[in-house]
């Protein structure tokens, strides 16, 4: 893959994809510069130089942009993450690891879900899932523990 290096803002210069007369290649409305169709590989460039350079990437693996330049084929700007860690890198994200736990902590101190999803900015739905684990499982929940055990006291008491 050609490459042109271009300062975007990171500690080191992206790679961008050119053609062979030298003409930046243009991205893929995703954000993405694609290659010709060759089969088994990836069409993103920035998977291909993956490839080329590491190997295979794993099932259930999906590259991370840590330049966060989507045409950017500079294999030390990419990371394998999940795609749930992909997702909550990104600009899209409302939650972050922190507003979770302090999420869970209101929720276990027993704060309404609407209350806390008006301080977070984010939906009543998403405050619930969230509390319960669906969300975010992979983080720490020791708020849910003590919503759960009181929950079992409960229905012990009924």
């Amino acid at each position: 893959i050609r490459v042109l290096e271009v300062e975007t803002g990171f500690a080191t210069p992206c790679h961008v994809p050119v053609r062979r007369d030298g003409a930046v290649r243009v991205p893929h409305p995703d954000g993405y510069v694609k290659g010709k169709y060759t089969k088994g590989l990836p069409s993103g460039l920035h998977a291909r130089a993956w490839i080329e350079s590491n190997g295979p990437i794993p099932d259930g693996l999906v590259i991370d942009h840590l330049c966060r330049h989507r045409p950017c084929c500079n294999v030390a700007h990419m990371e394998l993450v999940t795609p749930t860690e992909n997702l909550r890198r990104g600009d899209v994200a409302k939650l972050t690891m922190e507003k979770v736990i302090e999420l869970r902590a209101m929720r276990g101190a027993g704060m309404k879900c609407v209350e806390i999803a008006r301080i977070l900015g984010v939906s009543v739905s998403v405050v619930s899932r969230t509390s319960r684990g669906e969300n975010w499982a992979d983080g720490e929940c020791p708020a849910w523990n003590k919503v759960k055990a009181r929950r079992e006291c409960s229905r012990v008491e009924q």
